[in-house]
């Protein structure tokens, strides 16, 4: 017995539709996902630890890193974008909070990043100068020994 073989047409494929996915795909990242709003121009060599927990990043978070300047081999502080002394840290997170809408300024905190030869003596005044500003939620950035 003999078969016949049937010729099957295949159907084209609809792409009208995968620009609207595309767009939609693109948005969803766009939001989601979270742009750093200021990079570190200082060397931070942070300390390392094994019970770190992760903080969910907040709008209301500035950044400050402490950490060895190359060129000059002291340490300088940044705050936001700008590199400033220990005297003008104050305006400088009088600046940074200024640009933190009422509703994010209860929720209100400092990111400290200190390079782990930083004196202590440093990082206990910029402390001082939070708390003075009013800023209490401080969240110590580091390095996870459990990660790889």
């Amino acid at each position: 017995m003999k078969l016949k073989r049937r010729n099957h047409d295949i159907p084209g494929l609809a792409t009208s539709a995968m620009p609207d996915l595309i767009f939609t795909i693109l948005f969803f990242f766009m939001i989601a996902t979270h742009i750093r709003q200021s990079n570190p121009m200082l060397r931070v060599d942070s300390p390392a630890g094994t019970s770190l927990q992760k903080m969910k990043k907040d709008a209301a978070v500035i950044d400050i890193f402490i950490g060895k300047n190359l060129q000059t081999g002291g340490y300088d502080i940044q705050a936001g974008d700008a590199i400033v002394t220990l005297q003008d840290l104050p305006d400088a997170l009088r600046k940074a909070c200024g640009n933190i809408s009422l509703y994010d300024g209860e929720r209100l905190g400092a990111s400290l990043q200190a390079d782990k030869e930083t004196p202590m003596y440093v990082i206990n005044r910029v402390k001082t100068i939070l708390r003075e500003e009013g800023i209490l939620k401080i969240n110590y950035g580091g390095r996870d020994l459990r990660e790889k």
